[in-house]
Parts: C-alpha cells; sequence; structure tokens
C-alpha cells in the first residue's frame, strides 16, 4: 500500500513539473485552441500618435477574424520602453503582443533598455509610414531644407528641434544635424507632444508623421520642409524629400510590426501572421490608413521584417555615441 502511494506522488509530480516547463516554455498545449479568450495588444506610447493609429486599425478588423476581443492599451515611458518591457515579460501563451516600430531598436542602442528583437518572436510587418515630416510654423520663413539648415550655420544652437529622446525621430534629429545643422535637440516627448510644442512656439522644428499634423499643413499653420523617406510618398507627392533637396544624410523609413514574447508556439504566431495577412488585404482597412495617415497596405513575413529591422539597426549604431554621450 504504501509503495503504491509514493508511486502515485511520484507520476503526479513528474506530471506537475512537466506542466510547469510547458508553462515556461510557452508550449501549453493550446495552439489548437487558440485564441479562446481575449487579446492584449500594447502600444509602448500615448494614444493618438502614429504607432497607436496603426494598432487599433488592425485590431477591429481582427476581432472579426479571430472571434475575440482584442484590445490596445497604452503603456507609454522612456521612448518605447516602459511598455517593450511589460510585453516582453507576458506570457508566451499568444495573448499578449506587442506593437511597436524600430525604436526598439533605438532604445537598446541608447541604453535605455536591455530588450531586443530576440526578446520577441516577430509576427509580422504590419504597416510601413509614408514618411515622418519635417516641419515648421509658416511664420518661421522657411520654405525648404537647405534654407534651415544654412539659417542655423549662421545663427549656431538658436533653432530648437522637438524629438522623442531615445526613439526614431531622435535618430532623425541627429541626421538633420549630421547634415550640418547646428542645432538643439528638445526632449519633446510623443507626436501630439511635439505639434503642441511647435503651436506654442516652444520649439522651431518639429519631425513628425503626415497624419499628426495634416490638418496644421492644410490651413496653412506649419510648412513642410520635407520627407525623410528617400521617395516621395503618393499620399502628399507636393512634400520633396530631404535627399532630392541635397540632403542625403536625412533617409529613414519607419515599419511598424507585431511581435510575441519569445517561447510562444510557433503555430501561434503563424495564426496570428495569418489574421493580418487577411486584414492587409481587405479594401477598408486600405480606406482607413489612407485617409488618416496617406499610407498603402505593406505586409511581410518573419524573414522579410527581421531583414528590414537589421538595416535600420546599421543606420541606428551610428549614433550610438550621441544616445550615450
Amino acid at each position: 500500500m504504501k509503495k503504491r502511494s509514493l508511486s502515485a506522488i511520484a507520476i503526479t509530480a513528474a506530471l506537475l513539473l512537466s506542466a510547469c516547463g510547458n508553462v515556461l516554455t510557452g508550449d501549453v498545449g493550446a495552439a489548437d485552441t487558440w485564441p479562446s479568450r481575449n487579446i492584449q495588444i500594447i502600444v509602448p506610447f500615448g494614444a493618438g500618435g502614429d504607432t497607436d493609429f496603426n494598432a487599433r486599425a488592425y485590431a477591429g478588423y481582427l476581432e472579426e477574424d479571430l472571434g475575440t476581443t482584442v484590445t490596445v492599451v497604452n503603456i507609454e515611458g522612456n521612448g518605447g520602453a516602459t511598455g517593450t518591457a511589460e510585453a516582453a515579460r507576458a506570457a508566451a501563451d499568444g495573448y499578449t503582443a506587442l506593437f511597436f516600430h524600430a525604436a526598439l531598436l533605438v532604445n537598446e542602442v541608447s541604453g535605455a533598455s536591455d530588450i531586443g528583437i530576440d526578446d520577441f518572436e516577430y509576427v509580422a510587418t504590419a504597416a510601413s509610414s509614408p514618411g515622418d515630416i519635417i516641419a515648421v510654423r509658416s511664420d518661421s520663413g522657411f520654405t525648404d531644407l537647405p534654407s534651415l539648415i544654412e539659417y542655423s550655420t549662421q545663427h549656431p544652437g538658436e533653432l530648437k528641434v522637438a524629438a522623442d529622446v531615445g526613439a526614431t525621430t531622435h535618430v532623425i534629429a541627429l541626421q538633420l544635424q549630421q547634415a550640418g545643422a547646428n542645432v538643439n535637440i528638445v526632449s519633446s516627448g510623443g507626436s501630439s507632444d511635439r505639434t503642441a510644442a511647435l503651436v506654442g512656439g516652444h520649439v522651431d522644428v518639429i519631425i513628425n508623421p503626415y497624419g499628426t499634423i495634416a490638418d496644421y499643413l492644410d490651413n496653412g499653420d506649419f510648412t513642410a520642409l520635407a520627407n525623410v523617406r528617400p521617395e516621395r510618398a503618393e499620399g502628399f507627392s507636393d512634400i520633396p524629400t530631404a535627399t532630392e533637396q541635397g540632403v542625403p544624410q536625412i533617409n529613414w523609413t519607419n515599419h511598424y510590426f507585431l511581435a510575441l514574447p519569445a517561447g510562444t508556439p510557433q503555430e501561434i504566431v503563424d495564426a496570428f501572421a495569418d489574421a493580418m495577412e487577411k486584414v492587409n488585404q481587405r479594401e477598408d482597412y486600405r480606406t482607413d490608413i489612407f485617409g488618416a495617415y496617406r499610407q498603402e497596405p505593406v505586409f511581410g513575413r518573419t524573414d522579410q521584417g527581421l531583414a528590414d529591422l537589421q538595416r535600420t539597426r546599421e543606420t541606428v549604431i551610428q549614433f550610438e555615441d550621441e544616445f550615450r554621450g
């Protein structure tokens, strides 16, 4: 009798240890039934910006395809590092995802975070910005990028450029300095904060996604000096690129991606990617993103997305000393 009890205890203990091991690795035997409860998508910036918009543009349509509630949660702070850390610590079960972009690399290179893409399973590239805009108040007198750079060399340190320090706009501001602009980079938070700073005259230059300043461009309050992408955007083709104005140092493309905590079963990663690709092909999704941000649908699976990130990392790493200085 005693032997049978000990054997039963041993078997039970082994089963419990096996179950614990599966939970830790994310292999909980639930891939076949995923999703069976609500999904949370963490955006590491505040509501109302470009990253938040793109996450929410997917969320509603994902609910239709996956048959469950998909909630976008904004966890901002430290250039995106705070929300990224929260997502990386989540259970690897497919119910918490990160929606982010290359600021993940900037956080890591700058020392703001020790979390990188290796702490996640890359699901897919979900969208691509048609280009951030270097903009000024229209009463500044600047009409193009070369005139701003020339003025800054004649009035060193006078102009203030707003950036989210440790994030992608910080890289673009450093590229502006690399191009010869003698400007001060001022930490001014996210896109809505930077817009308010320019409206209030607290800074002279901002670098923002088109959609966040479109109304100010349309009503004449702001003037767009350059698109930071290497080619003009179809949705606002009247805005020239920095490259065509003779400033090739300013060259930045922002890809948005969705990732799951490392160890998430591949079946869940693939199922999430399949659902996102279906959303990306919807005409109503296309209408949504073009109307708000003049974006066109972009989608890429893991290999393509990681290759894009690696190329971006090569750009970011050039400024490691400036980030940490």
